[in-house]
């Protein structure tokens, strides 16, 4: 008498598949937009391409990398259950190795995030002491991110013992290293983001455009929520295939947000270049940032070496030309917080406005663009217009990292 056959679960049919690639292909595509237009932005319109410019493109073939190895996951089961699999000693195989690829490229591309981020700052705010603090915190997270990367890398040795079941090899167990793994990225994420705010909030703007830099700067939260959600679904059991798919989703997204939440901030110069009517309404139509910055950098520099000075610019008091040229030497050659954020006008519009107003010459007008142009203040008859319109020649010597 044949055997019955034992009923298959409910819902066995069912397949998380196509919803897989939706997601994958939705942050990919949303994640190379962004990239696009940075790289535009900052290479063409602006002509300054840097190295966090260079991180955050290989942060994008770091996702592409990812989600191209999930996309691989959901041709050898991820989306549908382990029992429906039509050959599982070659698929599971094949499914492990895929999700092996997607690991090492998970971290390597949290890692260039971070340091996209960090470049970043380290680029805005040219005062030395605020550097060296970058310059330590890049080591710090960087050392922390490479850890993961080579962790991930050699999980196995041999690493072919991570998915070929054949192979007698020692493995770094997956529990408790997922879960190290995630806290470590949360609290690094959380220590990046915040390193700029403390300098934010001593600058002298109205409420409305602080709120507005606070809400550039903070977008990278999201893609720390986007991390603590995903804890949820590190925990795997038997039907792996089909519950790593959140996972999978969760991982594709925190990538592709962390790269939308580090580009987004650098568009501005697009809308005004393109869009000027809504690069105007971002701000509020204030367009020097860049010098406000850097004074509330100073200053602050000042103040916790104790300077009495009368004649440094105060955090609640508005620049004056002598002030912001005194925050300028102390700056050194080096290029303007406006053009990350993207409050600046760019190099074009400002000749525009040089010629059109070439008959005005006052000390007023000087400070107005100090934010754009650098002179040298000792060597600079203030009262001549042809002597203040040129820019100084570090600000183009020093516009890379």
């Amino acid at each position: 008498m044949a055997e019955t056959a034992a009923p298959l679960p409910a819902g066995s049919y069912d397949s998380q598949v196509s919803t897989t690639i939706g997601v994958t292909i939705l942050c990919l595509s949303i994640a190379s937009a962004v990239v696009v237009l940075r790289t535009y932005t900052r290479g063409w319109i602006m002509n300054q391409l840097g190295v966090d410019d260079y991180f955050a493109i290989a942060s994008l073939l770091m996702a592409y990398g990812t989600g191209i190895a999930i996309l691989c996951m959901t041709q050898f089961g991820l989306g549908r259950h382990v029992w429906m699999l039509q050959n599982p000693q070659v698929e599971i195989p094949l499914y492990l190795m895929s999700f092996y690829i997607s690991i090492v490229l998970y971290c390597a591309g949290l890692f260039t995030i971070k340091m996209t981020f960090l470049f970043q700052y380290y680029r805005v705010f040219g005062v030395q002491n605020l550097r060296n603090i970058f310059i330590a915190a890049i080591l710090v997270v960087g050392a922390w991110g490479l850890s993961q990367v080579l962790i991930g890398v050699f999980i196995c040795s041999p690493i072919r013992g991570f998915w070929d079941a054949s192979v007698r090899a020692t493995c770094v167990p997956n529990y408790p290293q997922f879960y190290i793994n995630a806290a470590g990225n949360i609290v690094t994420d959380v220590a990046v983001l915040v390193m700029p705010f403390p300098l934010l909030e001593r600058l002298n703007l109205p409420r409305q455009q602080k709120l507005l830099l606070f809400g550039i700067f903070g977008l990278g939260f999201f893609t720390v929520a986007i991390s603590v959600l995903r804890i949820k679904y590190l925990k795997l059991f038997e039907d792996f295939t089909w519950q790593n798919v959140e996972s999978s989703a969760w991982s594709i997204g925190e990538l592709c947000s962390g790269i939308t939440c580090a580009c987004l901030p650098t568009l501005r110069p697009f809308l005004k270049a393109h869009f000027p009517t809504l690069g105007t309404q971002l701000t509020g139509g204030h367009e020097d940032y860049g010098n406000d910055i850097e004074t509330a950098a100073v200053t602050a520099r000042h103040k916790r070496a104790g300077s009495g000075d009368s004649s440094q610019p105060s955090m609640n008091e508005p620049s004056s030309s002598a002030g912001a040229a005194h925050v300028r030497s102390h700056m050194g050659s080096r290029e303007s917080m406006e053009d990350i954020i993207g409050l600046e006008t760019t190099r074009e519009e400002t000749a525009q406005s040089r010629g059109t107003d070439g008959g005005r010459d006052s000390g007023e007008d000087s400070d107005t663009h100090l934010g754009l142009m650098m002179t040298v203040s000792s060597r600079v008859d203030v009262g001549s217009r042809a002597a203040v319109s040129r820019p100084h020649p570090a600000l183009q010597s020093d516009d890379r990292i």
